[in-house]
């Protein structure tokens, strides 16, 4: 990852009303797929949502959401609202045991609007001592869509080409890794991961103690699911 000057990793709590809607949810009226992937009663394994919608809260189980940073602004995309990145915000979430599980899924809307490697979604390990990760999902300066974990194993989603929306997810589960991109299944690698207590992180990785690889563009819709989705619940989340 990039390196810089070594900074502490300052936590801000932030918290604002909220307003209006998800612009990267399923629609609607498709309840079938909704029941699936919406973190409901129907589906309690949905640990992390952020949803940005007029708040930089989780939606799933009310987790405290920090800062990095600063903080990313919440604004209009057209069609809803979405995180704003500007390189140099980032958010936090504090570990916890559902959230360092031996089968998950994570998965975020993203629009990158510069090159450079920038990580979407991670989870340093021994981040403040270390350049590793338990896991992390990033995106390279060619558009490559990377899922990594420790010893800097990684397997890749696919590639994008433009500035568009894009859905990127991968699961894990018995060392078995699986990716996606917009729906697509990409490649699949046998890699292992492991925890040290570190904070989830959305926008930035933390390497030695730097906060590095922070993302521009928007985010949306990010989720950690502490089970497997199937491909069919994946290419939901992608519509």
């Amino acid at each position: 990852m990039v390196h810089g000057r070594p900074l502490l990793l300052t936590l801000l709590l932030a918290s604002c009303g909220r307003l209006g809607f998800d612009p990267r949810a399923v629609d609607a009226g498709d309840d079938s797929a909704l029941d699936v992937v919406d973190g409901s009663a129907a589906d309690l394994t949905l640990e992390l949502h952020l949803t940005f919608e007029g708040t930089l809260d989780d939606e799933a189980k009310r987790r405290p959401v920090g800062c990095v940073g600063s903080c990313p602004a919440i604004a209009s995309s057209g069609t809803g609202l979405v995180g704003t990145f500007d390189g140099s915000a980032c958010l936090s979430i504090a570990s916890a045991p559902e959230l360092e599980t031996q089968s998950f899924t994570v998965a975020v809307w993203f629009r990158a609007t510069s090159t450079g490697v920038e990580s979407m979604f991670g989870k340093p390990l021994n981040g403040v001592t270390s350049f590793n990760n338990s896991f992390e999902l990033y995106k390279t300066a060619a558009g490559n869509v990377i899922f990594a974990t420790p010893g800097f194993t990684s397997t890749e989603a696919g590639q994008f080409t433009d500035a568009s929306w894009h859905h990127a997810a991968a699961t894990y589960a018995g060392g078995q890794i699986a990716t996606y991109l917009d729906g697509v299944a990409g490649a699949m690698a046998s890699l292992s991961t492991s925890y040290a207590g570190d904070a989830l992180l959305i926008g930035c990785d933390l390497d030695q103690n730097t906060v590095v690889a922070q993302f521009v563009g928007e985010l949306d819709d990010v989720r950690y699911y502490s089970r497997v989705l199937s491909a069919v619940e994946i290419a939901a989340l992608a519509q």
